[in-house]
């Protein structure tokens, strides 16, 4: 997939089959299922879900806000400090959330806007949240 001009939902961004293939975990049949998506003042926030295998939000703001800050901002909800994935997008993290599942985020700057993926998973092995990220990053 190529970066799409505009964002208009987050399945696009990250088959089903690929997140069983990435999670080694057989998860739900099929590509994601779209989800509702929400005004995330200025932008707009699009969910795809993966049934056990874990959902994908991606968030489209317009101008350049900085990929590094705004996931920082996210950071501040994990049960133990971030790591950064360097490679992916301009900036990428992985960190366990206090439920247990780990969030792995993306943010990256294109097309006029800030664009930033969030992959909720079950907690798996680092390779699996660099292979996530970097897909993503190149996604976005």
């Amino acid at each position: 997939m190529v970066s799409p001009e505009k964002v208009t939902a987050a399945c696009p961004f990250l088959g089903g089959s690929e997140v069983r293939e990435l999670t080694g975990r057989p998860g739900e049949k099929g590509e994601g299922t779209e989800g509702k998506s929400e005004d995330v003042n200025p932008g707009t926030a699009y969910h795809c879900g993966y049934g056990l295998n874990g959902e994908l939000v991606v968030v489209a703001l317009p101008g350049a806000q900085s990929p590094s800050a705004t996931i920082g901002r996210l950071n501040k909800e994990c049960k133990e400090p971030a790591k950064p994935i360097p490679g992916a997008g301009e900036y990428a993290s992985h960190c366990k959330f206090p439920d247990g599942e780990e969030m792995v985020a993306i943010g990256k700057r294109g097309h006029g806007q800030s664009r930033f993926a969030q992959f909720y998973t079950p907690t798996n092995r680092e390779d699996v949240y660099v292979s996530v990220a970097k897909l993503l990053g190149d996604r976005l």
